[in-house]
């Protein structure tokens, strides 16, 4: 499906064409559909919180979800500052 859309959007009257769209909201399109499955996607924090979780107990894998919870907060109050490291 991915590679028909790619060649498709290579002959200039492919995917937007057949389908009606234009190609701003087929870009669009495109972004929303690979973060979504980016979002989906377990991370290293997702599998750390669970191995302390698992190895350890329930207090160790809610203590790293907090820690991690912290550090995202802390990242975002910097980059809303403007702040460089």
């Amino acid at each position: 499906m991915v590679l028909w859309i790619i060649s498709a959007a290579d002959t200039g009257r492919g995917f937007c064409y057949r389908f009606g769209m234009d190609t701003f909201f087929a870009n669009w399109l495109m972004l929303i559909v690979v973060f979504t499955v980016a979002l989906a996607t377990p991370g290293p924090d997702f599998v750390m919180a669970v191995r302390n979780a698992v190895a350890g107990s329930r207090r160790a894998g809610i203590s790293i979800a907090i820690g991690f919870g912290l550090g995202v907060a802390v990242q975002s109050h910097i980059a809303l500052r403007g702040w460089r490291l």
